[in-house]
């Protein structure tokens, strides 16, 4: 499989105090218990879906152009 980069945001549930792992492009999320464990599913996630993807000869979208952190 080619490579691929994408911006991936954490987040904490704040019902579920669970992790919640996103990716805007892909419209992609998944979640743990723990931050390792987020990470660990959205891999997953992200392999099978892209894969799914190459299969069915769907472009696969370029990642966010940019993050910020704004501050008020």
């Amino acid at each position: 499989m080619r490579e691929f980069s994408f911006t991936v945001l954490y987040e904490i549930d704040p019902e579920s105090r669970n992790y919640c792992a996103s990716v805007p492009a892909l419209d992609l999320a998944s979640h743990g218990r723990t931050l390792s464990e987020a990470r660990r599913m959205i891999r997953e996630a992200l392999e099978l879906h892209l894969e799914g993807m190459q299969d069915e000869n769907i472009p696969i979208p370029r990642d966010v152009l940019e993050v910020e952190r704004v501050t008020f």
